[in-house]
């Protein structure tokens, strides 16, 4: 009986360490009109979408528009919802913490019909992407971002691989459940501290 127990047990300590491996492809080309997003679990496509240019850009504005619109009914309902959205905030950054990359490929050319400001949103666009890549601990990879300074256009090639635990996973829960507890008490003793004053 005991060894089905520990059979089990490192089952499941198997499970828990296996990294689960996901890759990232993303391309937005305006000339073609075309952009795609695939994500793959253990090279297998788990979801993909393939859409126009266009499309993507009209529903970005439109949903900026119904933001403004929308912001007072979302005062009313920010309240109630204000501890599931700490608790996934947590959660959301003790995951991208604990994420590691394997590799990351970036090709991309832009154009904004202006020489100046295509050469300034290249320059901030190649700071950014060398920020990121400090920040999760990657020096390798190859990243190629250049600007058009004759036309408008948008290109954009990324292909990325990350790997994260089950045990990443139920950190990121645990923490991110004290991270709530620990604030709601902060709050409770400023509060009292305040009336007794």
């Amino acid at each position: 009986m005991y060894m089905i127990y520990l059979v089990l047990a490192v089952l499941i300590l198997h499970v828990i360490s296996l990294p689960l491996i996901i890759s990232v492809v993303a391309d937005v080309d305006s000339d073609a009109d075309t952009a795609r997003l695939c994500l793959k679990l253990f090279f297998i496509p788990i979801f993909v979408k393939k859409t126009n240019v266009e499309g993507v850009l009209d529903r970005v504005i439109e949903k900026t528009n119904d933001g403004h619109s929308q912001h007072e009914q979302n005062d009313k309902k920010s309240k109630s919802n204000g501890l599931a959205k700490k608790f996934l905030t947590a959660f959301a950054w003790s995951m991208v913490r604990r994420i590691r990359v394997r590799d990351i490929e970036l090709d991309a050319k832009l154009g904004l019909g202006d020489a100046a400001a295509s050469a300034c949103t290249v320059g901030t666009l190649q700071i950014l992407t060398e920020q990121i890549k400090a920040f999760f601990g990657y020096a390798g990879g190859q990243t190629n971002i250049s600007p058009d300074y004759e036309t408008e256009c948008i290109f954009f090639d990324f292909f990325g691989i990350i790997s994260i635990c089950f045990g990443d996973i139920i950190y990121a829960v645990c923490a991110a459940i004290l991270n709530v507890i620990s604030n709601r008490t902060r709050q409770r003793r400023y509060y009292a501290n305040t009336v007794t004053e």
